[in-house]
């Protein structure tokens, strides 16, 4: 067991030093590059946006379907998590009807709007050979699931690649439609002919002066949050959870014999609470202890004696133990014996007496 003392100066050190270092330092706001690395880790399409502005076009990131539409350029909508209000959605298609051009990802309210349905599949990604909007083909790396289905009977939608795209035309406008844009993003636009084929797609009439590029991500868990930014604070709480319970578990394995602890003898007990009472000056307390335990056992042993006088009792005692009757009356009635001496010389009369009733 941790000594008091330690745990008391240990946790005296700790407090120091917190006032020490709130002493010397003081908070300040720092702004640190991280640079594109780190950007790019948490906006997945840090590439494709910085791609379109080197062709040229004015993009712009943030989009209020509401408040911004009609738009005078392509609206390209990324990572499609995130449902549109009805107000948005509704807001959206009256605009492509009069002429807008949207390049997103398939999302229930798009799929269920031209009333086409997704299918999961077998098999793994695969590049396919797609014709752009010009007539020009680019290979592109699609993943093998989910893709759409059939799409017989449905007007003004035309496959653009086997499942994976569909161009969709909505009155005077268009809607490219995707199973999954992977090829955007930060990690895929290099590959392949990504680059060239999302430059072709947002060149509905000519190279745009300006593109709306929108990504409607869920938001993210807490969990995941605290995974891909507190990891360090995770680690740090498991190592100090393992020790506590490695420090509070119950041992493994057999319990070893200590053996019997001997017993202690009651008279320790006594001679210890004698001692006690002694070292604090309590010398006529252990001596009326000793007069009290006389007197009971003279009472016990000889009938009638509370029928005597004090001093009738004091002669009989000096009778039967032949102590002298100066000797006896200090013992049982005499102040001051807290020096040894004279301590000792009254308890052993009071012990002689007592050994005679």
């Amino acid at each position: 067991m941790i000594p008091r003392r330690l745990v008391l100066l240990l946790v005296a050190v700790g407090v120091a030093l917190v006032a020490l270092f709130f002493l010397l330092f003081e908070r300040a706001q720092v702004e640190v590059a991280i640079g594109p690395k780190a950007i790019a880790r948490h906006d997945p399409q840090l590439g494709a946006e910085r791609f379109l502005r080197e062709m040229g076009s004015e993009v712009h990131r943030d989009v209020d379907l509401l408040a911004d539409l009609p738009l005078a350029g392509p609206l390209v909508l990324l990572g499609m998590e995130q449902m549109f209000t009805g107000a948005e959605f509704d807001a959206l298609i009256e605009w492509m009807e009069e002429g807008g051009t949207v390049i997103a990802e398939a999302h229930p309210q798009f799929v269920d709007w031209i009333e086409v349905e997704m299918v999961t599949v077998e098999g793994s990604a695969h590049v396919l050979n797609i014709q752009g909007l010009d007539g020009e083909k680019f290979d592109v790396w699609m993943p093998a699931s989910p893709r759409f289905g059939s799409i017989d009977g449905l007007e003004g939608v035309l496959e653009m690649a086997a499942g994976s795209a569909l161009d969709v035309e909505v009155g005077e406008g268009r809607l490219i439609l995707f199973a999954r844009t992977d090829f955007s993003r930060n990690d895929h636009l290099a590959d392949y002919d990504h680059a060239a084929f999302l430059w072709d797609l947002v060149q509905n009439d000519g190279a745009p002066d300006e593109v709306w590029l929108a990504v409607r991500e869920a938001p993210r868990r807490l969990g995941t949050l605290v995974r891909e930014r507190a990891w360090m604070v995770l680690l740090s709480m498991a190592a100090l959870l393992g020790a506590w319970i490695w420090r509070s578990a119950t041992r493994i394995g057999p319990i070893l014999d200590y053996g019997s602890k001997p017993r202690r003898s009651l008279l320790e007990h006594i001679r210890a609470s004698g001692d006690l009472l002694w070292r604090l000056g309590e010398s006529e307390r252990l001596l009326a202890g000793v007069r009290r335990a006389v007197r009971r056992r003279a009472m016990q042993r000889h009938p009638g004696w509370h029928s005597l006088s004090p001093r009738e009792q004091v002669v009989e005692m000096a009778s039967l133990s032949d102590v002298s009757g100066g000797l006896l009356d200090q013992a049982l009635d005499a102040a001051g014996g807290s020096e040894p001496a004279t301590f000792t010389r009254r308890v052993k009369t009071l012990d002689r007496v007592w050994r005679s009733l």
